[in-house]
């Protein structure tokens, strides 16, 4: 009779797991390099950021604003570039296009409407990232601090959905492949921080112009559940293949915030997702576009 494998000691350490952690490796093993001379796609993100802070600060100076807020105003623009396309590298690995699209219209999406929430954005981030594992190890206690301060903070400010999605989040996590069994522990100190959250202090109304957008975001994005499984991108770090069931798992667990958090708390949450949805639309329609082009093999 064969030995039962244990997803907690068995799994392949060398791949999930670095064994040799120095300076911010050691405390933030979430954190992905920026390559801007080798990698094209950053290149390209960073050079879209600068056309925003740049046409940005332009256009609202020409429209009468003072330099100090046209260049806050610039800033967030090219910030909401930056992050929709580091979303979209954790929504879909493979293609690097459908974070640079993601990021356009999450610039275009600021510029009209002033979207985003930089504390909800940088906790997706973070929480997608322990899902995924693109960098090649796993969450150490800087990014654990980072995701349960985040979803605190916003707890207190009258959104407890979110120290309830990253209980929900940190107990996924312990049970899918090559899980980290004390994301358990990390469960119970976000459902905790419950203590801290104010309750029913914001209208929570959903506009049915934010519900049939999401109903149209959802159904262009759906296909990258079932491609995300066949993933082929390697680690940051380690240099091996990362798992397509986490991958998948954090493309569901963004749909479930999506829903959840617009049920939840209303139009604010939605705008406040911006960038991620937008870097979403630009995952599912460069899917789309690779699915009419061939260039996509599913075992």
């Amino acid at each position: 009779m064969s030995k039962k494998f244990n997803k907690y000691k068995d799994a392949p350490k060398k791949t999930y797991e670095l064994q040799d952690r120095s300076g911010l490796d050691e405390y933030l093993g979430l954190g992905r390099p920026l390559d801007v001379v080798d990698d094209l796609s950053q290149r390209t993100a960073v050079a879209l950021a600068i056309l925003c802070l740049v046409g940005g600060i332009i256009w609202k100076m020409v429209s009468g604003l003072s330099f100090t807020d046209a260049g806050m105003f610039a800033v967030g623009m090219a910030m909401s570039v930056i992050f929709s396309f580091m979303i979209g590298q954790e929504l879909d690995p493979d293609r690097k296009l459908g974070g640079l699209i993601g990021g356009v219209l999450s610039a275009i999406g600021f510029a009209f409407f002033g979207t985003g929430d930089w504390v909800v954005t940088l906790w997706l981030l973070w929480i997608l990232r322990m899902f995924t594992r693109t960098s090649g190890d796993r969450h150490q206690i800087g990014d654990n601090a980072v995701i349960l301060v985040c979803a605190a903070y916003l707890g207190w400010e009258g959104y407890f959905l979110y120290p309830m999605l990253t209980a929900a989040a940190y107990v996924m996590e312990s049970q899918i492949a090559y899980g980290y069994f004390r994301s358990l522990y990390l469960a119970g100190i976000a459902f905790v921080s419950l203590v801290f959250a104010k309750f029913n202090i914001h209208d929570n109304a959903l506009n049915a112009n934010y519900l049939y957008f999401l109903m149209v975001v959802i159904f262009i994005f759906l296909p990258e559940i079932r491609l995300a499984r066949y993933t082929k991108a390697i680690g940051d770090k380690s240099f091996q293949p990362i798992s397509g069931s986490r991958v998948q798992v954090a493309c569901g667990f963004f749909l479930m915030c999506l829903v959840s958090l617009a049920l939840m708390h209303g139009n604010n949450a939605v705008m406040a997702l911006i960038p991620g949805i937008m870097a979403a639309i630009g995952c599912g329609a460069n899917l789309f576009r690779a699915l009419v082009m061939k260039e996509v093999k599913v075992k």
